[in-house]
């Protein structure tokens, strides 16, 4: 029988410094822990919420404000970076890379979530799961 321990420690050192989820093989998306324990996370959380605080709290604050704020927070936060992404469909020859990769900035996040929102709702799930960041999980890959 598995101790509280055992099943809920968590990597604090992962859950900063994020852990790679894959896509087939080729895109490799770095992602930091959503929750309580990235202090960089719940730092931008106070900052970006404290304008919406009582809307926030009359549970009344408009959905579209709410996605908003937690994009922007993902992206400036919990999505560290990324590799192997390509999305000519979106994105301009230009845009990306000699090697035909997209490079990893917050407007080229912000673009690819706008046009690929299935993308950042997996995205989202993963750096919310705990079971990834758990201490005994960390000698695996993490796979979508």
């Amino acid at each position: 029988m598995a101790s509280l321990f055992q099943q809920f420690a968590t990597n604090r050192k992962a859950e900063v410094e994020g852990i790679e989820v894959t896509f087939d093989n080729e895109a490799f998306f770095r992602i930091s822990r959503m929750a309580k324990s990235n202090k960089r996370y719940q730092k931008m959380v106070e900052v970006e919420t404290k304008p919406h605080i009582h809307a926030i709290r009359n549970d009344n604050l408009d959905p579209a404000i709410d996605e908003a704020i937690t994009l922007k927070i993902f992206i400036a936060t919990i999505l560290l970076g990324w590799r192997g992404v390509k999305v000519h469909e979106y994105f301009t020859p230009e845009e990306h890379t000699d090697n035909g990769y997209l490079p990893y900035t917050h407007e080229n996040a912000h673009k690819l979530f706008k046009e690929l929102p299935e993308l950042y709702q997996t995205l989202k799930e993963q750096a919310s799961k705990m079971s990834l960041f758990r201490s005994e999980e960390m000698g695996q890959d993490s796979k979508t």
